[in-house]
């Protein structure tokens, strides 16, 4: 494949992943910058917080399957590269966290990178969504943020047991350090006060996706 084409591929994954359907219905329909309110994110759980659960049910497909799986089985069909499927899954994903559209704000890209996984690792998807299963239901793990820490860490170690090709072990690398990074940066500046210090904010938004640990106030903050 050329480079002008390769270029073309990773360019419009870019700005496919950019697009963010919660962005445009919140403020087309509600009037809210979702960049500007509650948790600050264009993910789901923000986006239901102002809208209601009932719009997860279009936006959850949307973030899993059309910007996730399809772009995997359309790559597949045409026998693209396993190189040239793991790069441009990553830069959709890039695309997801920091948008061309939104200020590069974006959310975390984790139900797009499951979308991914659907296809080029369903074991590892599969052993991933038991452990949520089990965290949130069984150990009653109420803050999902440190549950999915806890899942994107061991990415590459399921990789490495199932012995899965390179690239695949480079994507569950690479995944979960795209999400993790765009934790720390977040979508604002770390505001330092009296009661935080940069190491501190850091820190809780590694661990809590949030510069505070309290999750009821940063929502309503």
């Amino acid at each position: 494949m050329d480079e002008i084409r390769i270029f073309l591929i990773f360019f419009i994954a870019y700005i496919y992943g950019s697009i963010h359907p919660t962005a445009i219905i919140t403020k087309k329909i509600i009037g809210v910058d979702l960049n500007k309110i509650g948790s600050k994110k264009l993910g789901l759980s923000n986006f239901t917080t102002f809208m209601g659960k009932k719009w997860s049910l279009i936006l959850l497909p949307y973030e899993l399957l059309i910007k996730g799986t399809i772009p995997m089985i359309i790559f597949q069909k045409y026998n693209f590269e396993i190189s040239i499927i793991i790069t441009t899954s990553l830069i959709i994903i890039i695309g997801h966290c920091w948008s061309i559209f939104n200020n590069f704000n974006g959310g975390r890209g984790i139900l797009t990178g499951s979308g991914m996984l659907l296809i080029i690792a369903p074991k590892i998807l599969f052993i991933s969504l038991l452990l949520v299963i089990i965290g949130k239901y069984i150990l009653r793990i109420k803050d999902s943020a440190i549950l999915i820490l806890f899942v994107l860490i061991l990415l590459p170690v399921w990789s490495l047991i199932f012995q899965s090709q390179y690239e695949i072990l480079l994507f569950s690398i690479l995944f979960p350090l795209v999400t993790i990074l765009k934790r720390v940066s977040s979508n604002s500046l770390i505001k330092i006060n009296k009661k935080s210090s940069f190491k501190k904010v850091l820190i809780n938004r590694f661990i809590f996706d949030r510069d505070i640990r309290n999750r009821n106030k940063w929502k309503n903050q």
